[in-house]
């Protein structure tokens, strides 16, 4: 078998793009790198985080008493509902507005997003950890 051959039609299968468009593909994909990158560093901290906030007193959530270890299981379960509801809105919207228009939005929607997220982060509480989960969670996405 031609093993180079083989390498050079999948090069042209995967990275066939137009000679203008090749410097444009390269910065986006090093973006995409470096966010997957840094959302698996920040993960384990996140976790880290989380437990430590709550590992002695555990936390009260609605009438349920929950350890630190149940709390982190009921935040990966918002983390799925979170993440389902920015698709279902996502579509809608993508739906209904140009793409230009989309990106003002959501650059709106992350604006106010931070500036009430600092507004938290200055008064700290239980609930901050909770909140930090929902915004890397929206962030990453």
């Amino acid at each position: 078998m031609n093993w180079t051959f083989l390498a050079r039609a999948v090069a042209k299968a995967c990275l066939d793009c137009r000679p203008g468009e090749r410097v444009f593909s390269a910065v986006m994909s090093v973006c995409f790198f470096f966010v997957i990158a840094t959302f698996w560093v920040l993960k384990p901290i996140k976790k880290t985080a989380f437990i430590a906030q709550f590992d002695v007193s555990g936390v009260n959530v609605l009438s349920w008493h929950l350890s630190a270890s149940e709390a982190e299981l009921v935040a990966k379960i918002l983390n799925m509902v979170v993440a389902f509801v920015a698709v279902v809105v996502f579509s809608a919207l993508a739906g209904r507005f140009q793409r230009q228009q989309l990106v003002h939005i959501f650059g709106a929607f992350f604006i106010v997003c931070f500036v009430a997220y600092s507004a938290v982060l200055a008064q700290p509480s239980d609930s901050t950890v909770w909140t930090s989960i929902c915004s890397a969670t929206c962030s990453a996405r």
